[in-house]
């Protein structure tokens, strides 16, 4: 069986991990993509050898559309519930880019039309499928750093960074879209997170981004907490996964993880033991992870999205971690954590 696929967005993230992800997969098959941007739709099907191409803004308006029995949505978040909106009410099963909505209205409305078509419905949760993240979930698994007591991310976001330029529309802006990412992660490691507390210093240029943000929230007995900075001079995203026995420190922009023992009483020796574990681990994952991105392989877990959406789409199995229930917890808790920064906002 073929899955016969539209993409919704010809976008960086559709040209350079969707459709690369696509094309090695055997039983999928890219029909057409449809972006507003005409010149930048045909550019990316002429590359991709995509027969078809729209500008339309509404999926009544692409007859070709009628060949894909699922499409994988990738336009700027504003865009999200009408695009997955008219595609459910279509039978089209829908992967969706993350976050799948604005307002828990959307996400409602969403849930209801997913329901009623009995389709699947799949999100982007792509990072759970790295490299550093799959080895990580295993060494926890097998005990190597102890039980989790706690998770600690932390951001730094260069406002010189090639980014888009619809991020400031969004609730808190650039911490709205990439707020998922360390979300999800948490999600994957601790059950039932809720929101405990969370602080926001807003932007001295007054921009819907702040310059920092703190969230904490808890699982049980694990506490976590994300502290991001916004107008940092370095780009970096680190989680760090606290056991008693050690630490997993993943460094999610290289793909990079890096195991630390416990240091005991932190003497010389002891701290020297730790730099070289941190040491040895870095160029050993660098190493990797740039032979890969040199030969156009490191994808950051996108190809196992695709493979799962479309074994999904075959199968008619519910993928794990990417299902719309996972979809819908995660967006769940990114209300929440807005919902928390609005009231923070609000006593400043």
């Amino acid at each position: 069986m073929t899955v016969k696929i539209a993409m919704i967005g010809a976008g960086w993230v559709c040209e350079a991990r969707h459709l690369p992800a696509l094309r090695r997969l055997p039983h999928a098959e890219v029909v057409g993509i449809v972006d507003p941007n005409e010149s930048r739709a045909r550019s990316v099907a002429a590359r991709f050898g995509i027969p078809h191409v729209s500008t339309a803004s509404s999926a009544a308006d692409i007859p070709w559309l009628a060949e894909a029995s699922a499409v994988c949505i990738s336009p700027p978040p504003r865009h999200h519930h009408g695009w997955m909106a008219a595609c459910l009410d279509l039978g089209k099963d829908v992967l969706i880019e993350k976050p799948l909505a604005l307002t828990r209205a959307e996400a409602e409305d969403l849930d209801r039309r997913v329901q009623a078509k009995g389709v699947m419905a799949c999100v982007m949760h792509n990072t759970l499928f790295s490299r550093s993240s799959i080895r990580a979930r295993r060494l926890l698994a097998d005990g190597a750093i102890g039980p989790l007591s706690a998770i600690q991310i932390r951001l730094l976001n260069s406002p010189r960074r090639h980014l888009p330029d619809w991020y400031e529309n969004l609730p808190f802006g650039l911490l709205y879209d990439e707020l998922s990412h360390f979300l999800y992660q948490s999600d994957s490691l601790v059950s039932g997170l809720r929101v405990r507390s969370a602080e926001v210093f807003p932007s001295p240029k007054g921009n819907a981004t702040p310059a920092l943000a703190s969230i904490r929230l808890e699982g049980g007995a694990v506490p976590v907490e994300f502290s991001l900075n916004f107008e940092s001079p370095v780009c970096e995203w680190h989680a760090t996964l606290v056991g008693t026995k050690g630490l997993l420190v993943n460094d999610l922009f290289r793909d990079i993880l890096v195991r630390l023992p416990d240091d005991r009483e932190h003497r010389a020796a002891d701290h020297f033991r730790t730099l070289a574990f941190a040491t040895a681990g870095t160029w050993a994952g660098f190493i990797g992870s740039g032979a890969r991105h040199l030969a156009g392989r490191l994808d950051f877990g996108v190809g196992e999205v695709m493979r799962r959406f479309v074994a999904a789409c075959e199968t008619r199995q519910s993928p794990e971690r990417i299902a719309w229930s996972d979809a819908l917890r995660v967006f769940g808790l990114l209300q929440d954590c807005v919902e928390a920064l609005r009231t923070a906002a609000g006593r400043s």
